[in-house]
This record gives C-alpha cells, sequence and structure tokens, in this order.
C-alpha cells in the first residue's frame, strides 16, 4: 500500500465510504404527478354498481338510488361522472361506500384529496353537513357546511398512539362557488397547513387547531388519523359504534377524485384543473416543479431595543414605540437576544393595573399580517400578558391577544372567545428564563373578509393553529400587557416586528435563523464542529423531509436545499475542529458519519502526493 496513503490515515476510510456514498440518496427533486397517488376513481364505467379504483383496488360500491342504480352514473367533467340526488323524504338516499381499504391508511402527516363536484345548490341551501367524500373519523373529509356557508377541507391529526390531537378546516365562501357548474376542488395538508383551492386558485390555508390544550401535541409531528370508514356522497355508519347509521347526503355530482399521501404544490392543482378544461390524475404523469417562494417582506414596525424604542421598520417615526412607565412597574436595557433588549420588570402574578408596557400606534392589519419577537420570561404565571390591543370598545381587553399560564401555555387569540392556539413550552422541557421567538401570523381567505386563519410559531416552528371569525383591531399595539384587568409581563423582549402581511412558514423559519450566527457544520448549535454534530448529521442521513423538533440546520442540511447528504458532509469536513483546541481537532472517530466524506477525504490525499 502507498506509504503516504497510510500516513495520511485515511485509506481505510476511503474504502468505506466508496460503498456508503453509492447508496447515499441524490438531491431531492419534484415528485412527479403520481408520486405518492393512492386511490383514483376516474367514474367512467357509465353503468353497474361499481366505481372502480384503478389504483390500489379500494374500489366504490354504489348503494341505494331513487331511481334505481343506473341513476348513478352522469357527464362528468372528464368522461363519466357520478351523479348522487337523495330524495327529499331521505328515504332513498344514495351514496358510494369504499369501506376501509389498507390503502388509505396512509401511514404520513401529509395528504391531498383532489375531484370535480358540480353542486345541485350551494352550500347555505342545503340540509346541514353534505359529505362529497367523508370518513367516520374524520381524517381526510370533503362537504359542504350550510351553517359557515362553505365547502370545506378537513383534515384530522393523530399522535402514535392514533388519538386524535388537532383538525383543520379550510373552507371555500359559497359567494365562490355557483350551483349547478363544474369546480375543481383540491385539499391538500403538508404536515402544518391545510389548504383548499378552487378553481386553481388557493382560497384558504389553515394549521390544526388542538383539541385539548393540556394534552399538546405539535401537529406537524403527528399523523394523519387512520381507521376510516370512507364514502362518497354520505357519512357511512360506523357498524362497530351502535346506532350509528349512514347520514349528511349530498346532492350533485363528483367526477375524477384521487387521493395522495402527499401534499401536491400549487402548480400541479392548477395543472389538473387546466384552466377549467380539466386533466385526468392517470393521463399522463409529468413532474411539475412548486412555485418560487415569495420575498421576504421588509416589517412595518421594528424595534430593536437597543437603549431605545425607535421604529426602524418602513412605518418610520409614525409608529415609533413609547415606553408607558407606569407606578407599579419598572423598565431597564439589557443584553438582549442582539445587543439590547427590554426588561418591563411588573409585579407579576396579579398585577393588573399601572404597568409598564411599550406602546405602538399601530393599527394591525385585519384580514392578513404578523408580529413576531424574542421573549425571556422570568417565570410563568397565569395570564401574563405578552402583547395586547386597544382593541373595540366593547371589549378592549378579549381581542388581539397573547399570554402566558403559569404552566407554561402560551396562547393568542384575535377575538374572544372564538379562536385562540396554544403552546406549551412547558411540556416541552422548556423553561422560564430562555429566550423563545414567537411569531403570531393571521390571513382571512379569498373572499371572506370576516374570517382569518390564526397560527403561532415558537422558534421558528409552527406550533398550533385554528380559524374562526375576526373584527378589527384597535389603534394601538401593546408589548408587554397595556389593558388595566389583564395582567402585565415579567420578561426581557427583543427584536419586535410587525408586518402588514401574512408570513409563510418558509419566512418563519428564515427570519429565526437570522438571529443566530450559524457555524457550517454545528449541527448542535454548541460552537463546535464535533463528534456531536457528526453523529446528528448521521442520525438524519438521507432525510427529505424535517424531523419533528428539529429545524433542517439542526438535523444537518448545511448547504439548505433540504438533504441531509454527501454535501452537507462535506460541508462538515471542511469545518472539522471549529471552535476547539488544535489536539481535539484530528481525523474524527471512524464510528461517525465522517466515513461519508469522500470528497474531502479525496482532496487530502490528492494534496500529499
Amino acid at each position: 500500500m502507498n506509504s503516504q496513503f497510510r500516513k495520511t490515515g485515511l485509506g481505510w476510510i476511503v474504502l468505506i465510504v466508496a460503498a456508503v456514498v453509492i447508496a447515499a440518496p441524490a438531491v431531492a427533486q419534484d415528485p412527479a404527478l403520481q408520486t405518492g397517488l393512492v386511490a383514483n376513481w376516474a367514474f367512467d364505467e357509465t353503468s353497474g354498481t361499481t366505481a372502480y379504483d384503478t389504483v390500489s383496488g379500494a374500489n366504490a360500491e354504489l348503494l341505494n338510488h331513487m331511481f334505481g342504480p343506473g341513476e348513478f352514473w352522469t357527464t362528468g367533467i372528464l368522461g363519466g361522472g357520478l351523479d348522487f340526488v337523495p330524495a327529499s323524504d331521505g328515504s332513498y338516499p344514495s351514496g358510494a361506500l369504499v369501506g376501509n381499504p389498507a390503502a388509505l391508511d396512509l401511514g404520513t402527516n401529509t395528504c391531498t384529496l383532489s375531484t370535480w363536484v358540480n353542486m345541485d345548490h350551494l352550500p347555505s341551501a342545503g340540509a346541514g353537513i353534505e359529505c362529497i367524500y367523508d370518513s367516520r373519523t374524520d381524517d381526510i373529509c370533503m362537504y359542504l357546511d350550510k351553517g359557515n356557508a362553505e365547502l370545506r377541507f378537513k383534515v384530522t391529526t393523530a399522535d402514535d398512539m392514533n388519538v386524535a390531537v388537532g383538525a383543520a378546516r379550510p373552507g371555500i365562501p359559497e359567494a365562490l362557488l355557483t350551483a349547478s357548474t363544474w369546480h375543481h376542488v383540491v385539499g391538500t395538508y403538508d404536515g402544518e397547513f391545510a389548504r383548499v383551492y378552487c378553481d386553481g386558485l388557493l382560497i384558504d390555508a389553515v394549521g390544526p387547531s388542538l383539541l385539548s390544550r393540556t394534552a399538546y401535541v405539535r401537529p406537524a409531528g403527528t399523523q394523519i388519523q387512520t381507521g376510516q370508514i370512507a364514502g362518497m356522497g354520505y357519512q357511512p355508519a360506523d357498524p362497530s359504534v351502535s346506532g350509528s347509521v349512514d347520514q349528511s347526503f349530498f346532492s350533485g355530482s363528483i367526477d375524477d377524485m384521487a387521493i395522495w399521501n402527499r401534499a401536491l404544490n400549487a402548480n400541479e392543482v392548477a395543472y389538473l384543473y387546466n384552466s377549467g378544461a380539466g386533466r385526468p390524475v392517470v393521463s399522463t404523469n409529468p413532474t411539475i416543479a412548486p412555485p418560487a417562494p415569495p420575498a421576504m417582506p421588509s416589517p412595518v414596525v421594528h424595534l430593536t431595543f437597543d437603549g431605545n424604542t425607535t421604529n426602524s421598520g418602513t412605518g418610520g417615526a409614525t409608529y415609533d414605540g413609547t415606553i408607558v412607565d407606569g407606578t407599579l412597574g419598572l423598565n431597564s436595557y439589557v443584553a438582549g437576544k442582539s445587543g439590547q433588549g427590554l426588561y418591563l420588570q411588573n409585579q407579576g402574578d396579579d398585577h393588573k393595573t399601572n404597568g409598564d408596557f411599550v406602546s405602538v400606534p399601530y393599527t394591525l392589519t385585519t384580514n392578513s399580517g404578523a408580529i413576531s419577537f424574542w421573549c425571556k420570561p422570568d417565570f410563568f404565571f397565569t395570564y401574563m400578558g405578552i402583547f395586547d390591543n386597544s382593541g373595540s370598545a366593547a371589549s378592549p381587553q378579549e381581542d388581539w391577544e397573547m399570554w402566558l399560564y403559569e404552566d407554561g401555555n402560551l396562547t393568542w387569540r384575535a377575538e374572544n372567545p372564538q379562536y385562540r392556539n396554544y403552546f406549551d413550552l412547558d411540556l416541552v422541557g422548556s423553561p422560564p428564563d430562555k429566550w423563545y421567538y414567537i411569531t403570531a401570523v393571521w390571513q382571512s381567505p379569498v373572499g371572506d373578509a370576516g374570517k382569518a386563519s390564526i397560527s403561532l410559531y415558537v422558534d421558528g416552528q409552527f406550533a398550533a393553529g385554528g380559524d374562526g371569525p375576526t373584527i378589527a383591531a384597535g389603534d394601538t399595539f401593546y408589548l408587554g400587557g397595556g389593558n388595566d384587568g389583564n395582567e402585565y409581563a415579567v420578561a426581557v423582549f427583543d427584536d419586535l416586528q410587525i408586518f402588514d402581511q401574512a408570513l409563510t412558514s418558509a419566512q418563519v423559519k428564515a427570519l429565526y435563523d437570522s438571529y443566530s450566527v450559524q457555524i457550517p457544520g454545528d449541527a448542535t448549535g454548541d460552537g463546535q464542529v464535533t463528534d456531536a454534530d457528526s453523529q446528528r448529521l448521521a442520525a438524519n442521513w438521507g432525510a427529505i423531509t424535517q424531523t419533528p423538533g428539529y429545524t433542517w440546520w439542526e438535523m444537518g442540511d448545511f448547504d439548505g436545499d433540504e438533504v441531509v447528504g454527501p454535501k452537507d458532509a462535506a460541508i462538515m469536513a471542511a469545518n472539522w475542529g471549529y471552535g476547539i483546541p488544535a489536539p481535539a481537532a484530528a481525523v474524527p472517530e471512524p464510528s461517525t458519519l465522517m466515513l461519508l466524506l469522500v470528497l474531502p477525504l479525496m482532496l487530502l490525499l490528492r494534496r500529499q502526493r
């Protein structure tokens, strides 16, 4: 063996590396349209009592019909379609029973339901809930909702015991719908947000709201609930439940229904809609890249608290903050997350008057916006005010506010008591006296300014969502409390930013990441590139989906392509030993993923020839 090869101690590493890198995954590529397709009913049979699924055999059996089985079949938007015409007295309900095929237990926390729909009437003219596609556990549903005058998509998430923990229901307002007209409707869920599209356009996006504040499970880390008994045109009875009956019958037609175990991107949805002409799901299998992500907007309000409350956002001096110095509170500038921060040292629990807080003369935009800031509470206590608003005359203390509970649960809402977001800091092992990056986002659906979805992020990660009616905010934003009757904060705040448009998950993460100086190769964030980082990289090797509780960087994705692979290993190798004394910066132990660093190793070999 070449002596230089032995002297470097790398020869045996290269031999192992070659075998490992051959098996390493390629850079993630956009999937073809039919990737992840688990069921597709084209409804082109035109006769008989079975609608066939051409993908996995999840065939649908046609049930009663007031005119007999032959009357199920109709002309669809793409060949044949399926028609449901329940009798007015309910005596001959119609539907198609899919049942409980294993193929529809997706085993993922992502999905898509796509179909063409022709309603006999608008949602508000229906009988209540009318199911286009439904399942007894509500894992994936699409239905008309009379009470909310919407066509809704619903997804239910579950923990590792398949117990439901969250649900999201984005909706299409009936103002955007027309009866006796074909509409292309698509619902997707990407592990964070459920979205609903109508005729190729995104209408609404809602993150799952938690079913219980005290039994918190991060929705993005859960799977879609399994064990469904599914049907088209109705909700089937559950034979395991005494007294369960078929119900919620739909009046109208459907065509080309399909289910994926992944979330289609917006361009794939537009491709299927095809400007109203439609394209069958299985006609061709193109690869369709998603739209380019939107650019990061600039904040209207940006208070850095570096010794002052001057606004550096686009709103200028009009929105400078003012420290309201109450008779029962103290404030000072202290070390912040970046530079200085503002310490509001109020009296704590049951302190509901004359506290210190920051007042900003800015009216939150009702339909779309975001609030982002760093916060380090001294301790947790119930109803500690994080932010507040001058609110409405009817309920100035109950609108557009965020607060903490003594158990560490962080909560925000845009209207009392319609809907709120919960994130339990304590249940995920985080103490007080620690910096948290908190972001609240809201967005009205297209066509319904009276409703909004609200989302809560902590440390750049989606925490919880929800949707409901919203109201106009007051003309002043408060940080750290603000309304007597609420309890004032005992915490340090830094870098408040307020946006007049909603932020995406990627934008929130980018903001969070921008505050830490990330050392290439340092996955653990301890300022060093060591064996611990290579073990983290090894644990996530080959990942193309995000591990719950970790950012992509913490998983080992140092080049930002959302794939943990050889390029990231090469970055780690180039920075190996950063931040530690020279003797500790030797070649890493062979037990670690540094065995994968074929490119840097080959470069070292070349230099020693």
